[in-house]
């Protein structure tokens, strides 16, 4: 295939944003690069194009494409899109849809809405992975629905790739039916082990509930301490309401006071329906990454997020430690759909984590950076789009594209 921008003298600014960036993240060949940096707003004659089967074509359609999306993206900040906007973008969007011949193309057409939120992207984004699948069944392993939502083998792939691309230990997040998880932490608890951590995605995809939370578990010598993280929040007043992977994990500890903690972050974070396991995998690998800075979550916790004991409202005979917490670190309220609850959160943020947290550069560099408020605002800033009800933060939906971006990519590999 070749390297072609038609039109290149005529394409903006918007044009160079679309390109350098979408083709340094979707071909990692250093000659490509220097290709595109080096020769992009030079127009390429017929006699001039690079011949190579590591090339791919990127036309005068999908950098319309690229523009109408950035638009969009950018209107979309300040206000709704109208219908006219809408349509520029659908419009090359069918126009480049028509002319991509390869699952190479397909992601290329994926990084685009990944890199440029908008309210109506989602839509776009599934008709590409439509495409997708009927190119390659194996994706269909993924995904529970049109709507994308990621199945248990999704997200066992997901925490796969982390171990490969993040560094992290392999056991250090899992993935774990809620009905088994307490017999696992039980094992943990019981182990030689001291001063270690684990996380899990506690599933419950056999059930009518098919929600997934994430639980966090640090063990101090021969106790251990339990941070529960759901998304949808909860109503301790309301037993009905606890999703099973809490559930089960207060009363199999009820009795266990004498070694066991287990606090619960009790706010909703998530006003979709799709997004719990992202808000999982998120969290849980923020979590790993502060420890690995060197903060310990539950000292936040105890000093900033005003633990309550509720045990009483659940089981009258038992002293298990169990409390509700109202605060997290700023790097994890960057997973919070609601802006309003974000500038809640911003004037009157903690004062007293050490805002370190364990970083993977782009080039796999690992450092200790800050991460605090202003970082926070920063990340959200770059995601926000106006739905039609209010300000949304995009950056779990951000989070959910990326990721199944990677699931896609990592199940093509080289193939067309």
């Amino acid at each position: 295939m070749s390297l072609h921008v038609d039109g290149a003298s005529d394409s903006a600014h918007l044009s160079e944003l679309a390109i350098r960036s979408i083709v340094y993240e979707v071909v990692d060949s250093v000659l490509i690069k220097s290709v595109v940096r080096e020769r992009f707003f030079a127009p390429i004659s017929p006699s001039d194009r690079i011949e190579s089967p590591t090339f791919f074509q990127v036309s005068s359609e999908f950098v319309e494409l690229s523009k109408a999306i950035e638009e969009a993206s950018e209107i979309n900040r300040f206000r709704s899109l109208s219908e006219e906007e809408l349509f520029r973008v659908k419009h090359w969007f069918d126009q480049v849809m028509t002319k991509s011949k390869t699952s190479k193309d397909l992601v290329l057409i994926l990084k685009i809405f990944v890199k440029w939120p908008f309210y109506n992207r989602m839509e776009f984004f599934s008709m590409v992975i439509a495409k997708l699948k009927e190119k390659n069944a194996e994706l269909n392993n993924y995904f529970r629905s049109r709507d994308l939502i990621l199945t248990k083998t999704a997200i066992n792939k997901a925490i796969e790739l982390f171990v490969k691309r993040d560094f992290f230990s392999k056991g250090l997040i899992e993935c774990e039916d809620v009905d088994k998880l307490p017999l696992v932490i039980e094992s943990f608890l019981r182990s030689d082990k001291k001063n270690e951590i684990r996380g899990w995605v506690a599933c419950n995809f056999h059930a009518e509930d098919d929600h997934v939370i994430a639980v966090f578990v640090k063990k101090y010598e021969n106790r251990i301490k339990i941070l529960a993280l759901d998304s949808m929040g909860h109503n301790i007043n309301d037993l009905s309401e606890l999703r099973a992977g809490l559930k089960n994990l207060i009363f199999y500890f009820s009795h266990r006071a004498d070694n066991v903690e287990i606090f619960s972050f009790k706010l909703k974070r998530q006003n979709d329906g799709v997004s719990c396991s992202i808000f999982a995998l998120s969290d849980l690998k923020n979590l790993v990454r502060l420890e690995q800075g060197g903060q310990d979550i539950f000292d936040f916790l105890v000093k900033e997020a005003h633990p309550t004991s509720v045990m009483h409202k659940i089981q009258d005979d038992s002293d298990l430690k169990f409390y509700e917490v109202d605060c997290l670190p700023p790097c994890m309220m960057k997973v919070t759909q609601s802006m309003r609850m974000i500038e809640k959160y911003k004037s009157n943020s903690p004062r007293t984590l050490s805002p370190f947290f364990l970083r993977i550069s782009p080039f796999n560099e690992i450092k200790i950076d800050e991460e605090d408020v202003t970082r926070l605002s920063k990340a959200v800033g770059k995601s926000v789009f106006n739905s039609p009800m209010a300000l949304v933060n995009g950056y779990v939906e951000n989070k959910r594209l990326k990721l199944i971006c990677m699931l896609v990519e990592d199940t093509l590999g080289d193939d067309e």
